[in-house]
């Protein structure tokens, strides 16, 4: 382990973690907008990569781990506050490009750059729409815990590519669309990342539905709308055991309408969780705005003025954030970033 490092510019693993103080200090005077992140443009330092899609643990020592990280096109992280004050983690790019999202900030970074973070106050949300390699340092050991959170997202990620294309993408817009909406709310960054996780598997109980059904252009029968009343169903035992009860509750929960006419269970205005209420208002425009067989697109302003419209049905503040975003034209920001086309 040690002849990797021997072999760049920065020397050492010490050299690079006393680099933090330097780093801490150009933080404080306020010249990077996301707190608690470290920016470091192409530089010195250079670490040898792999094209290997997975994580594998480098080495460690005294409690500091070296991990290196592949993540597919359009998947996503999350950066999340810890209550470990004194946890250090870097990142180093080794190959492709991503963006760090958090708020109104969006920062783009590339092949050579480096970041690193502590002491982050709310959610960041690392977006990758090409192939990434990414070299991870952390001063504690988190190589198991994380190994076990990526494969679960493989595992549900699968289940929802052998579904269909149309899936996939409709989860991964409502999740952005979510992810937006709640920061324009001001949610606090336990729900964003509860929100993120949950928005992004809402649909993957469609593995269960038949594809004659799924897919049917017509109108569908009682007996074939049972299969579509219980996909949150089974979307929440595919989630519950991978990432939890409060997130498959979430998960639930996203067909439910406040007047009390969604499914599986009817429940009512706060009886939903506010997060379900987030991704009704995302799942219901993405589908309201994309080409489909049987669906004529609305416009992006079309859309949100009828959900607007909807109080009884759809939570007003989510539905007026929405449409704040498309006022504003930050919805094509975010459809720009995560590769959207209106209409799509």
């Amino acid at each position: 382990m040690n002849d990797i490092f021997t072999k760049t510019d920065c020397g050492s693993l010490k050299k690079l973690l006393e680099y933090h103080i330097s780093l801490k200090r150009f933080l404080q005077r306020g010249e990077i907008g996301i707190k608690g992140i470290i920016i470091k443009r192409a530089g010195d330092e250079y670490f040898p990569g792999s094209n290997d899609t997975q994580l594998s643990l480098l080495g460690g020592n005294h409690g500091v781990e070296i991990m290196l990280h592949t993540i597919k096109a359009n998947d996503f992280v999350m950066l999340t506050p810890s209550e470990d004050k004194e946890l250090y983690e870097y990142v180093y790019i080794i190959e492709g490009e991503l963006f760090l999202e958090a708020e109104a900030e969006c920062i783009h970074l590339g092949k050579n750059d480096f970041f690193s973070f502590s002491g982050l106050e709310k959610t960041i949300l690392m977006k990758c729409n090409v192939p990434v390699t990414l070299l991870y340092i952390t001063s504690k050991p988190t190589f198991h815990r994380v190994k076990m959170y990526v494969g679960n997202l493989d595992a549900l990620v699968n289940k929802i590519n052998e579904k269909d294309k149309y899936t996939k993408k409709h989860c991964q817009h409502v999740m952005d669309y979510s992810i937006a909406i709640s920061r324009h709310m001001g949610c606090n960054a336990s729900i964003i990342e509860k929100l993120a996780i949950s928005a992004l598997f809402h649909d993957v109980g469609k593995c269960c539905v038949p594809d004659e059904i799924l897919q049917k252009e017509g109108k569908l029968t009682p007996e074939e709308r049972t299969y579509i009343y219980k996909h949150p169903i089974h979307s929440n035992e595919l989630v519950e055991a991978n990432f939890g009860e409060k997130i498959a509750h979430i998960v639930l929960c996203h067909h439910e309408r406040l007047d009390g006419s969604g499914y599986p269970q009817g429940l009512t205005g706060d009886e939903i969780p506010l997060e379900a209420r987030i991704i009704a208002v995302a799942d219901s425009f993405d589908a309201m705005t994309t080409k489909r067989p049987y669906n004529q697109p609305k416009t992006f302003e079309e859309a949100a003025e009828e959900l607007i419209g909807m109080p009884d049905i759809y939570d007003k503040k989510a539905a007026e954030s929405l449409k704040a975003l498309v006022d504003s034209g930050e919805i094509y920001h975010i459809c720009e970033l995560s590769s959207i086309s209106p209409t799509e």
